[in-house]
């Protein structure tokens, strides 16, 4: 049986990234992504001194944040709402594949673009680094790199959660929206919940407690405690996605 699991999962995978590969807009917003932080060289007219580097590479990863966050909620909604509508998704339950095993292989399939993405982000990064005369930290940039693509991951599992409990393309995207933005600015929340009344008290720190912290994976976090954090709440996101979509009228 779990031989059988395992093969329907790799089966399923290589589906979903077949699938990944022909969504145009996935090539549209990852070039983009590129080119904008090879672009930086044109902001080099501003001289930003021995900030430079500092600053080349705040730019690439706010660039690299804003477009995987774009590619990670677009990839999921129209995957998983797309086969939905589509009606594919019947189709492959045919076969005898179960909703969960549906469900997570397009999950795994958005991490495999993502982490593309974060590679040839930071290597072009590392490119600038070394064309302008500055030293290349390989370490550091692939620790940034990592921590870059948990927070991309978190997104994914926001997204795919949004996707299981919505219906409709814009409601799904503007739930996964929301998660996203709640735990960008999680510190607002609890200063929110610690001096907010008693009645409404409970409720943000509830929110608190259910959205992650990407404040968490910033460099004041240990790698270790990074990747147990993120792993943490993304599983728990996709186990909430697949108990969702398990029940869900199709």
């Amino acid at each position: 049986m779990k031989i059988a699991a395992a093969r329907r999962m790799w089966w399923l995978v290589q589906q979903a990234l077949r699938e990944v590969a022909h969504l145009r807009f996935a090539w549209v917003a990852g070039l983009t992504a590129l080119v904008m932080i090879a672009g930086v060289v044109v902001l080099r007219e501003f001289n930003f001194g021995a900030e430079e580097e500092r600053f080349l590479r705040d730019y690439a990863e706010a660039t690299l944040a804003l477009w995987g966050t774009v590619i990670a909620i677009m990839l999921n909604v129209s995957m998983v709402q797309g086969g939905v509508e589509r009606g594919s998704l019947v189709m492959t339950f045919m076969r005898g594949v179960r909703r969960h095993e549906w469900l997570l292989s397009r999950w795994l399939a958005v991490g495999v673009a993502l982490a593309w993405l974060t590679l040839l982000g930071y290597v072009t990064l590392g490119i600038l680094l070394a064309r302008y005369g500055h030293a290349v930290p390989v370490r550091e940039l692939s620790v940034a790199g990592g921590r870059m693509f948990l927070r991309l991951v978190l997104v994914s599992s926001f997204a795919l959660t949004a996707c299981a409990a919505a219906r409709g393309l814009l409601l799904a995207s503007g739930l996964a929206l929301g998660l996203t933005l709640a735990a960008q600015l999680t510190s607002i929340l609890g200063w929110a919940g610690r001096h907010s009344e008693t009645a409404t008290r409970f409720g943000w720190q509830l929110v608190d407690w259910v959205v992650p912290s990407f404040q968490v994976l910033d460099a004041g976090t240990s790698v270790g405690n990074a990747l147990i954090y993120a792993t943490g709440y993304a599983s728990l996101y996709a186990l909430l996605a697949c108990a969702i979509f398990s029940r869900r009228e199709i």
